[in-house]
C-alpha cells in the first residue's frame, strides 16, 4: 500500500471515490490561485486608479501575514506539481513522487492500478 497519495486536479476533472479508501488523500486544486485572484478582485471599481486604491486598502486590512498565508495555500498545489515535474492533470502521485498515474480521477481505481503495478514491478 502506498504511504502517501496526492491528487492534482482542477474544476474540469472532479475527483471520485475519495471516501472509499482508508488511506489519506491530499487533494491539490490547481484552480486555487485563480479563485484567490477572483476573491481579491471582487467588487473593485472599473477605474484602474480607484481599483488600485481599493485593492491596496483591502490588502492592508488583510495584513501581510494573512495575505502570505492565503497565497501559500493557493499556490501549494502548483508548487508541489512543479516539484514533481508533473506534465498534465489529473495526476495521482504516490509516495512523494515515486509513482504517478495520469488521467485518472477515481482514487479507488488509481490505488488498484498502483497496487497492480507494484506487485508486477517491485515485488
Amino acid at each position: 500500500m502506498p504511504a502517501q497519495i496526492e491528487m492534482f486536479t482542477n474544476s474540469r476533472y472532479p475527483i471520485t471515490n475519495t471516501t472509499k479508501t482508508s488511506l489519506p488523500v491530499q487533494i491539490h486544486d490547481l484552480d486555487a490561485p485563480a479563485r484567490l485572484e477572483q476573491e481579491l478582485s471582487t467588487g473593485l471599481p472599473s477605474d484602474p486608479k480607484q481599483a488600485k486604491a481599493v485593492a491596496l486598502k483591502h490588502l492592508e486590512a488583510l495584513g501581510a501575514e494573512r495575505l502570505a498565508e492565503m497565497l501559500n495555500q493557493a499556490y501549494e498545489g502548483t508548487t508541489q506539481a512543479m516539484n514533481y515535474a508533473l506534465v498534465k492533470i489529473p495526476a495521482v502521485v504516490f509516495d512523494h513522487g515515486s509513482s504517478v498515474i495520469y488521467g485518472i480521477t477515481d482514487i479507488d481505481d488509481a490505488i488498484k492500478r498502483y497496487r497492480a503495478w507494484y506487485q508486477r514491478e517491485v515485488l
